[in-house]
């Protein structure tokens, strides 16, 4: 995932430094420009071994997280040969996790790019930006492109990636093969998944078992969870490729932490995980314990009345991107959100509003049946995380 800290008086942030080096442990870059510098924590997963910025004569670009559909020799040189070609429009040809900074060197002015849920965060006070909350500092929003000249920042679009509110798609022959997508692009040799025995996690387990592409799946027990075990069984006896572990002895107050040193014990360092279906596929609207606004009961025949619903690209959605990254951060390990996908989540508008309103995740819980996976429907996940009244409710606009 990596991390960074931009500042204008860097050397005042050495809490901030200290917090920031578990999420890059492989490689620190410091880069020192007119008015500011760039601190970089690389945490190297996948590609070349890239140090960054990748530097030109006229810009330096950085990337935190990952793109899946880069080509050539590293994703900063693909970023690199798509913004000369696209300009501010290169975003539309990316696919993946990211916030991009870009530092035009010739004007000092700073470009963040951040993806459709901002899956990496982007802190920002008067005169330092960081993947880290810090003193006085505000969450940037998701899809968005920012410039900051030295001393304001402007928020320049609030809608880098449009979507297509048309339902017109009566087969999920589309959505079924960009799930797979989804899931496979973001399998990882040293990855885990946790398993809840839900549809979500199952689905992703199903798929790799498909693709042939092992991982380590790891489940828990604590109350909430405990009547899954069936199909957790289930999913064991279909998708033998995996390794599975049972941990019987978390706690669901400190669950995002004890996981992440459990993972990183293990030697890991990604995790794929389907904590995002709920809020951005369905608002939550079949878990009613969630307290949510603007909540709607089907999907209409004209989408654009209830989108973007509130948990889609913020709400629930937002704090379980941010706790789970946090926590991960410091254990050296990369999130890996396998339902917050460009491509699937407008497969998913595009299906007929009949075929949204069937039943609750119709989709999902159709490819597990064609796959002969027959698993008991449960609304009941890993709750334990939602997090109401976070921090990151202190968010920019």
């Amino acid at each position: 995932m990596c991390t960074f800290i931009l500042s204008r008086d860097l050397e005042s942030q050495s809490d901030l430094i200290l917090q920031s080096k578990p999420g890059g442990p492989d490689l620190t870059t410091k880069t020192t420009y007119k008015d500011f510098t760039i601190l970089h924590n690389l945490l190297w997963i996948t590609g070349d071994f890239t140090q960054q910025p990748y530097s030109t004569d006229t810009y330096d670009f950085y990337l935190l997280g990952e793109v899946y559909n880069y080509v050539g020799k590293s994703e900063l040189e693909f970023i690199y040969d798509l913004y000369i070609s696209y300009g501010d429009e290169f975003i539309d040809h990316l696919d993946g996790e990211f916030l991009i900074i870009i530092v035009d060197k010739s004007s000092n002015l700073v470009h963040f790019y951040t993806d459709p849920w901002s899956t990496r965060q982007l802190w920002a006070s008067k005169n330092t930006f960081s993947t880290l909350e810090h003193a006085g500092s505000q969450r940037l929003k998701e899809n968005s492109h920012y410039v900051w000249d030295g001393n304001n920042l402007n928020l320049i679009n609030d809608c880098i990636v449009s979507w297509e509110l048309s339902q017109y798609k009566e087969s999920l022959t589309d959505i079924h093969k960009a799930l797979e997508n989804a899931i496979v692009k973001r399998w990882h040799k040293d990855s885990v998944l946790l398993l809840s025995g839900g549809t979500d996690s199952s689905t992703i387990a199903v798929i790799l078992q498909k693709y042939e592409l092992p991982t380590t799946c790891i489940s828990f027990d604590f109350t909430a969870n405990r009547d899954e075990s069936d199909n957790i069984r289930k999913i064991k006896q279909h998708a033998s490729i995996h390794n599975y572990i049972f941990l019987d002895d978390l706690s669901s107050q400190t669950l995002t932490n004890d996981l992440a040193s459990r993972i990183r014990d293990l030697g890991k360092r990604v995790c794929l995980t389907g904590n995002d279906y709920d809020g951005v596929y369905e608002n939550y609207m079949h878990k009613p314990k969630v307290q949510t606004p603007n909540m709607f009961d089907s999907f209409p025949e004209d989408l654009s009345i209830i989108f973007p619903w509130y948990h889609f690209d913020s709400g629930i959605v937002r704090k379980i991107c941010d706790v789970w990254e946090t926590a991960y951060l410091e254990k050296s390990i990369e999130l890996r959100n396998c339902y917050l996908d460009k491509t699937l989540v407008q497969e998913f508008l595009w299906l007929s509003n009949s075929l949204k309103n069937i039943r609750p995740k119709h989709f999902l819980r159709s490819y597990l049946e064609q796959h002969n996976v027959d698993l008991e429907f449960k609304t009941i996940g890993y709750k334990s995380h939602i997090v109401a009244g976070s921090k990151n409710d202190n968010m920019a606009v």
